[in-house]
Formats: C-alpha cells, structure tokens, sequence
C-alpha cells in the first residue's frame, strides 16, 4: 500500500507574515461510499449486502441514541466522544462555552494501517520518503494513492482527531 502525495506551493502563515513554501498534498482515489462498504462487508462476510447497508445507515442513529444519553460510543474501529471547550476565568458564573465537538480516536488496528502505509512522491519514482522512523522507497507507478479512512476500541490507546 502506498500514499502518493504531491509538492505543491501553499500560503502559510497569518495575515500579512503569509509566505509561499512547498508542502505535500495527498493525492487520494475517489471516496468509497456506504453501498461500496457494504459490498465489500457482504463479500468478506456472506451477510447479504442489503444487511449490510441497513446496517451501517442506521449506525448514525444508534451512535446519536447513545451520545444523547451522555455515552461515548465504541463503534469497532474507533471510539467516538463529545467533548467541549470552554474559556477560563477565574470567576465560575463567567466561565463559557466556546465550542462542542465529537473527539474521535482511531482502534489499534487502523493505527498500524496508517504505520505501515508507505508514502511515494509523484513524479520521483526513486526518492526516498522519510515518514517519522520510516523510510520507504517509491512504487515506480504514476496513479494515485487511495487514503484509508482512520477510525479505538480503548479511549485510551488511541489518537484523537478533532474535526
């Protein structure tokens, strides 16, 4: 499995200190959606795809039951949690809410998907591409690389990504 990604110039910064610098974008294939899902879960499972699709379209609504009952929900792949962001003050009647989110921490499983996913450079078949304590060569091949979605079992092994 490999990541391609691209060099591409972006503004970074704020306000008048933006400057352009090379960054890397992620060159993914085109989202799977819940039918494709459920295809392949119907394929590996022999439960029949139309299962499958009720399923994962009602999966919002079981996770929503949950969540507005105070729950964190542990849906196989990831644990997801809302969560809040409030401003300090010394004062307790002045303390306010700023945001609501949901926290979401990907299981261990889909952590070694991303670990082991090697990443190549368009364009620069043989450059060698340091990923933290990784290093991979490229594939040779010039189409794109499909991304996987991230997605705990245990709230406390997990990454946290807040949209």
């Amino acid at each position: 499995m490999s990541l391609h990604y691209k060099k591409a110039v972006a503004k970074v910064g704020f306000g008048e200190d933006k400057t352009e610098k090379y960054v890397g974008r992620a060159m993914r294939a085109d989202t799977m959606d819940l039918e494709d899902v459920a295809k392949e879960i119907s394929h590996e499972t022999t439960i029949p795809k139309a299962a499958c699709e009720t399923v994962l379209r009602y999966l919002p609504e079981a996770i929503t039951t949950f969540i507005r009952a105070g729950h964190g929900v542990n849906v196989g792949f990831g644990y997801l949690s809302p969560t809040i962001s409030t401003i300090a003050d010394e004062n307790p009647d002045k303390v306010k809410i700023r945001k609501k989110r949901f926290v979401f921490r990907v299981n261990k499983k889909l952590k070694a998907v991303l670990a082991d996913l090697s990443l190549t450079l368009e364009g620069d078949e043989d450059t060698e591409v340091v990923d933290d304590d990784t290093t991979t060569s490229g594939s040779g091949s010039n189409q794109q690389g499909g991304g996987l979605p991230t997605g705990g079992n245990e709230p406390d092994d997990d990454d946290t990504s807040q949209p």
